[in-house]
């Protein structure tokens, strides 16, 4: 039903641990509360709270999940202030992935197997009416100023707290897109849902896997 505009990176996700949970035997940690990182999209919720009851209910260890910045989130973990954080895109944080992973003081646990892929997207039907949309590389500065006259120049992206890089890209690029930044990812959904409703043009921030694909 979306048809990708704009295609920005591939990210493998991968779990982070703090240290002492790599180091520690089962007997270090028994007494204490795992804290996990809830980051501020659904599929980083769901995995926290699932990884939460499998902690608590099986495996007898206290689980606590508390909402994390992604961006912020770093130090914390390198502190021990937070134990894990189960999905992590490494496309936007090579710094951190540096200073952190390279320093030793946060510990790369393994691939989840789920390659992400970040961009911009927009509603199928659009292509009815310009079809030349679908073929993003290949649009002149006529067609492209045309497609984005289509969108009102607008970017919708989700909280300021993701690492989307959509301003830089703009500017990279001439382009004088505005990118509006929601406060949620659950903001940004429905701003989708209701242009969809009306059949309205719209362009937006989004990554696959997704549960509206």
């Amino acid at each position: 039903f979306f048809f990708f505009f704009f295609f920005l990176c591939n990210s493998t996700f991968y779990v982070l641990l703090c240290t002492y949970l790599k180091r520690g035997g089962r007997a270090e940690w028994d007494d204490e509360a795992v804290t996990l990182a809830e980051n501020s999209w659904t599929s980083s919720a769901l995995s926290a709270a699932v990884a939460g009851i499998i902690l608590s209910n099986y495996m007898g260890v206290t689980a606590r999940v508390v909402p994390a910045a992604e961006s912020t989130m770093w130090p914390k973990l390198a502190s021990g202030e937070l134990d894990a954080c189960l999905e992590v895109w490494p496309s936007g944080h090579a710094e951190d992935i540096a200073t952190y992973v390279g320093g030793g003081t946060v510990v790369d646990a393994g691939l989840l197997g789920t390659v992400g892929r970040i961009g911009w997207y927009f509603p199928d039907y659009v292509l009815v009416d310009y079809p030349y949309a679908a073929n993003f590389a290949s649009l002149d500065e006529l067609h492209l100023r045309t497609i984005f006259d289509v969108f009102n120049y607008t970017l919708y992206d989700g909280p300021t707290a993701w690492t989307s890089h959509d301003e830089a890209i703009c500017a990279c690029n001439g382009w004088n897109l505005t990118v509006v930044h929601t406060e949620s990812e659950e903001q940004l959904l429905a701003r989708v849902d209701d242009a969809i409703s009306r059949r309205a043009p719209i362009l937006f921030y989004l990554w696959t896997p997704h549960q509206v694909r």
